[in-house]
């Protein structure tokens, strides 16, 4: 185990908050539609915390130890993590109006993030400690986020809604986080 209940807790409220701002995310979205060339620089600072959040969850699920193998929820935790922290390299790229093209790292965060969080599903679900339709929100964030980034092509208007409705998908990670806590998970430190 890499934590404590508490530190499991707070990943899973980070989540939750995290899934709050990307919410808000979407519903501003509605009002302020994104076209090539506009450009806001708060709608990528809201995305920096809804990563944020999304890192909570993973963290969260990795403290919680309840994938099987080992080695199968360590990598694509890791993975997934890496791929959040690179969304967040490429926002700040993009808020700093940078003349670099950040289109490639976008295209690997999100490669990074639904791969990771999939395997991480199956590690779950082979782990076989947490039960019913909690078991299975690893792999809801991805088929959901892998929908999102294929409507990207076809209507950016609800692409970028969806985007913020998928914090919901996460908010969840957050919730299966802290009600999974047990009581005897402390490890000093």
């Amino acid at each position: 185990m890499i934590g404590s209940n508490k530190n499991a807790k707070q990943s899973g409220w980070i989540a939750i908050i995290g899934g709050i701002f990307q919410l808000i995310y979407g519903i501003l979205a509605i009002f302020f539609p994104y076209s090539p060339g506009v450009y806001y620089g708060w709608d990528e600072g809201l995305w920096i915390l809804a990563n944020i959040g999304m890192a909570g969850a993973i963290f969260g699920i990795l403290i919680l130890n309840v994938g099987k193998p080992d080695s199968l929820t360590r990598l694509s935790g890791i993975a997934a993590i890496i791929g959040v922290f690179t969304r967040i390299i490429a926002s700040i790229f993009i808020i700093m109006r940078s003349s670099w093209d950040p289109l490639p790292i976008i295209l690997l965060s999100i490669l990074l993030i639904l791969g990771g969080m999939f395997a991480l599903g199956i590690a779950i679900l082979r782990g076989n400690k947490i039960k019913g339709w909690q078991s299975w929100t690893p792999i809801l964030v991805s088929i959901f986020g892998f929908i999102v980034a294929a409507l990207f092509s076809v209507s950016l208007f609800i692409h970028f809604i969806l985007l913020g409705f998928w914090g919901v998908f996460w908010m969840l990670i957050g919730y299966v986080v802290i009600s999974y806590v047990p009581e005897n998970l402390t490890i000093s430190n």
